[in-house]
């Protein structure tokens, strides 16, 4: 396929949700999606001051809910990296968290619902720092094989004055802006910038801004009547070349940026419930015999709620008898006592309220035990009729 070709397609695919989400009136989401790169290979717009920490592959991302994921991979090893979102020019950058990898460098960062309210706008890139030093940035390096090219730089782009997040930027223009993004391909470079609903008939000049305030010409983005625009420029980050930096539209000041806007909640968690069996009766995967107990069950579930709350019901158990709940981790290190007691009454029935079990933050996959004399009793399972 041609680059024209391929372009006319692209226009088609960004410009098409654009204005479907228009048509129904709905707001398109504004999320930000970039690979990390090493800092230190950073040549456009301008070199920058950088660690030299190893970096194989690595991606961030902050999606319409305010939550920022971020991993990495052959970064440094048994190291922890604070996560930054740095502001375009010299603003002062959020501090999002830590990220620390393993003897392999690799390393993951999940925060839900960071950015909030609804409403929380913010421009510019994705930083990690290490001794000091800025490590790692969000951008797009293009390779000489485009088949080893990692994801696209794919932000939203936002008005500049809309922007809240550390503070409010100044020399903002006031032209409106509806919805917009941009992409520089990872496999190419190749740029395309959309918007829709900004000035009527205007000339917006596109550059790449980096953290130091360093510009890059992008081209031009001109509207119709009705602020409808777009621009697509081929090799704006040339085979072999890494870029980072925000994306900014200017006339008369600066008047949209890439970055990202708050629309939605974080999802609530969803509570995991798990039905409680005789741990003798598994047949799929049995526990060795003198591990389990011979304790008697009708009936029995478990419950974690999002707060990390357990609870425990029972029904036909040993009566009056006293259960312990630990949580046995997916690999199997080590039980973890969750510190949970169950006592049963005459009957061998109890229904606990909802009791501390794990801190906040915690991601567990595993399953619950209940343990009594050093034996286990009862594990979450499942029973085919």
């Amino acid at each position: 396929m041609s680059k024209t070709k391929l372009f006319k397609s692209l226009a088609v695919l960004i410009t098409a949700p654009i204005a479907l989400s228009m048509a129904n009136g709905t707001a398109r989401a504004v999320t930000f999606s970039a690979p990390l790169i090493e800092c230190g290979a950073v040549s456009l717009p301008a070199a920058l001051s950088c660690g030299n920490d190893p970096l194989t592959r690595g991606e961030g991302s902050i999606n319409d809910a305010g939550t920022v994921a971020v991993s990495v991979t052959g970064a440094g090893t048994s190291e922890t990296y604070g996560v930054t979102f740095q502001p375009p020019g010299s603003g002062t950058p959020i501090s999002i968290g830590s990220l620390t990898t393993g003897g392999a460098g690799n390393g993951n960062l999940e925060i839900k619902g960071f950015f909030q309210p609804v409403g929380s706008a913010a421009a510019g890139t994705i930083v990690l720092t290490r001794g000091g030093q800025n490590q790692y940035v969000s951008g797009v390096f293009v390779p000489s094989d485009p088949n080893h090219a990692g994801p696209d730089f794919n932000p939203g782009l936002i008005r500049c004055a809309d922007v809240n997040h550390p503070a409010a930027l100044t020399g903002c223009g006031t032209d409106t802006l509806k919805s917009g993004n941009a992409n520089i391909a990872g496999d190419s470079g190749d740029l395309a910038i959309f918007v829709h609903g900004a000035g009527a008939k205007q000339s917006y000049a596109a550059v790449l801004r980096s953290t130091g305030g360093t510009e890059l010409a992008l081209g031009t983005v001109t509207t119709d009547k009705k602020g409808n625009g777009s621009l697509l420029k081929n090799n704006v980050v040339a085979a072999t070349a890494t870029a980072s930096g925000t994306i900014v539209l200017k006339r008369n000041g600066d008047q949209f940026m890439s970055g990202f806007k708050v629309s939605a909640k974080p999802a609530t968690p969803t509570d995991v419930v798990s039905l409680l069996v005789q741990c003798g009766d598994v047949t799929d995967l049995p526990l060795p015999s003198t591990s389990c107990g011979t304790d008697p069950l009708t009936t029995g579930t478990s419950e974690i709620n999002a707060n990390g709350q357990i609870r425990v019901s029972l029904t036909g158990a040993e009566p009056s008898a006293s259960y312990e709940v630990f949580f046995r981790p997916l690999d199997n290190p080590g039980d973890v006592d969750t510190k949970v007691a169950v006592t049963t009454d005459s009957n061998g029935d109890v229904t606990t309220k909802f009791l501390t079990g794990f801190a906040s933050g915690t991601i567990g996959s595993g399953s619950l035990v209940l343990e009594r004399e050093g034996f286990d009793q009862f594990v979450t399972g499942f029973i085919v009729k």
